[in-house]
């Protein structure tokens, strides 16, 4: 927990420092700041928390979760270079609805691979979200159902960067890659 509090203020730290180099990096801080802030990644790990173990809890709750907890960083790590490069909005738009694609896919995989991962590979504890009682894809919707989002969020993700008038090879074999990992 406090790894990520320092990292959280350590990228705080480098947006207010670049902000001296004009409107387009204050913009992207701010970006960056709500993203993080308790309107995105903290709404989310406080939903997380909240749900954890809850019976009331169910598909409207776990996107809620994914959505803010996990996409709302993706979004932003696509999001304020696009900004910080100053490209037209219309592909500033394209690239936060891939971030939160992404950021979907990522969690689906990860739910997924802590019913059916590899200590060895993963390095952490497989089982760990049932254990808890943490309100997860999996749980509301199975392994094959959870499988099937997966495929469609990867889907969504290769058809938004097959919009891009720009190369976004890396993006997309960084999205396949998170869709087929094994740890």
């Amino acid at each position: 927990m406090l790894a990520g509090d320092a990292l959280l203020n350590e990228a705080y730290r480098i947006c207010f420092e670049a902000c001296t180099h004009g409107k387009t990096y204050v913009a992207a801080a701010e970006l960056l700041c709500r993203n993080a802030g308790p309107a995105g990644m903290i709404a989310g790990q406080a939903a997380d928390l909240y749900y954890q173990g809850r019976e009331d809890a169910g598909k409207r709750e776990a996107e809620f979760i994914v959505v803010h907890k996990t996409a709302m960083m993706l979004r932003s790590a696509v999001t304020v270079p696009a900004i910080v490069a100053d490209l037209d909005e219309n592909i500033r738009a394209l690239l936060d609805e891939f971030g939160k694609q992404f950021g979907i896919l990522f969690q689906l995989t990860d739910d997924m691979l802590d019913v059916t991962g590899d200590f060895a590979k993963l390095g952490k504890s497989i089982g760990k979200d049932a254990e808890e009682n943490k309100l997860s894809y999996v749980q509301l919707y199975g392994m094959d159902e959870c499988a099937a989002l997966a495929d469609h969020a990867l889907l969504l993700c290769e058809q938004l960067l097959g919009e891009l008038p720009y190369d976004a090879s890396f993006l997309l074999a960084l999205a396949r890659y998170v869709r087929g990992r094994e740890a």
